[in-house]
């Protein structure tokens, strides 16, 4: 399957001459498509990466693999609630480990080590954060871990109830309370950053932080802040504007937002027209992030669900 949106051709390491069919790095786990000479395993629930083997020729700055870390979202606010931050996102790109790819903007340019031997690595993928009860705040999103990557779960949004959103690796907006603070983003104080702040309850619901965007609030005119997309995987995230890449950590709109499937953030938050979750149904009703892109759950208008997205580990490295 070629990769959308590739700058070139992935034909060459930059660790010497390409090694043609040689089996370089075998490993097991998740869902796994082959881009070319990549490899790319998609984790959408907890599981382990599997290192079997590693070629013995290999050098050692090659014994790498990229990744994407994407936390839960956060749930919405109970009844005319704000909007849920997106999960942490964190991405590492190194082009010699897993080809000259579109990354996003976030990308850190580092790769994972790893080893055949233990060859184990756990990987855990953050549930979206729901509901707390009647007119409060809904609740935080899960992490996500890959060794040492980890991404903080999205801050709940703010609800009728109580006001504030909750910080996380992207922050909740703020509740219908006049003036009601947003959540902050960026948990775990990451470089590049993981997630961007909430909008305010100024004076209505505030839409939740994304990876690109902080949320806004306003008089029913909040949105979700943006995801970001890449091309690390053709299958993992959602569809977005551009074709060739794939979006994560979109923050979720309000509920008295003023365009339902619209003011979403791109990258699964809720009512937003790239979330399958929530078109084309163009109701209120539709409040849940996107699974596997860690957007937050909208904020809650007619008492309905309203749960983050559960977040995803994608990790990718050339295998042959």
């Amino acid at each position: 399957m070629p990769i959308i949106g590739s700058r070139g051709a992935a034909s060459a390491s930059g660790f010497g001459q390409r090694q043609g069919a040689k089996i370089l790095i075998e490993a097991t786990g998740g869902s796994v498509e082959e881009i070319g000479d990549y490899k790319v395993h998609t984790f959408t629930s907890s599981g382990t990466f599997t290192v079997d083997s590693i070629d013995a020729g290999l050098p050692t700055p090659a014994k790498a693999v990229d990744y994407v870390v994407v936390a839960g979202g956060g749930g919405g606010g109970y009844s005319y609630g704000a909007g849920g931050g997106a999960g942490g996102f964190r991405e590492g790109h190194v082009e010699a480990i897993s080809g000259p790819y579109t990354a996003s903007p976030l990308a850190a340019s580092s790769s994972i080590p790893i080893s055949a031997s233990p060859g184990s690595y756990p990987v855990t993928v953050g549930a979206g954060g729901g509901q707390s009860g009647l007119y409060n705040d809904g609740q935080n999103g899960s992490s996500s871990t890959f060794s040492t990557i980890s991404a903080s779960g999205g801050g709940a949004g703010g609800g009728t109830g109580q006001g504030p959103g909750n910080p996380g690796g992207s922050g909740g907006g703020g509740g219908r309370q006049n003036g009601a603070p947003s959540g902050t983003g960026n948990s775990g104080g990451y470089s590049p950053p993981e997630g961007n702040p909430g909008g305010p309850g100024s004076p209505s619901t505030g839409g939740g932080g994304g990876a690109a965007a902080a949320g806004t609030g306003g008089n029913s005119s909040g949105v979700g802040g943006a995801g970001v997309g890449t091309a690390i995987s053709a299958t993992a995230g959602i569809h977005g504007p551009d074709a060739g890449l794939r979006y994560f950590a979109g923050g979720a709109a309000p509920s008295q937002s003023p365009a339902p499937t619209g003011a979403g953030g791109i990258g699964g938050g809720a009512k937003n027209p790239y979330n399958t979750i929530n078109s084309p149904s163009p109701t209120y009703n539709f409040n849940k992030g996107q699974p596997g892109t860690g957007g937050g759950g909208g904020g809650d208008f007619l008492n309905e669900p309203q749960v983050g997205g559960p977040g995803t580990v994608v990790i990718r490295y050339k295998f042959k």
